[in-house]
């Protein structure tokens, strides 16, 4: 049976960092469950399509998780994909 996990407004934004630690949350779980799949749902931004900034900001955020869910499924191991907002790695 397939593991999926969704993910549902993030709220990802390079200037509001409210909704940041609940990201970091949701990419810890992410690595430690290392599901089949992760669905990311709803608001990925707070401004949206109003910011370029935001937009680019929350898919570097979705890239870097990625990347690290490609490493674990190839038997590799790495730090978490989520990183602070000043790009340090988490």
């Amino acid at each position: 049976m397939a593991r999926i996990i969704v993910i549902s407004d993030p709220h990802l934004s390079p200037t509001h960092g409210f909704f940041w630690d609940n990201w970091r949350r949701a990419c810890e779980t992410v690595n430690r469950l290392s599901p089949d799949a992760v669905i990311v749902s709803g608001d990925l931004c707070i401004n949206g399509p109003d910011s370029d900034a935001e937009v680019a900001f929350a898919g570097q955020a979705l890239r870097r998780e990625r990347s690290a869910a490609a490493r674990r499924g190839s038997g590799a191991t790495g730090r978490s994909g989520c990183r602070d907002r000043a790009g340090s790695a988490g």
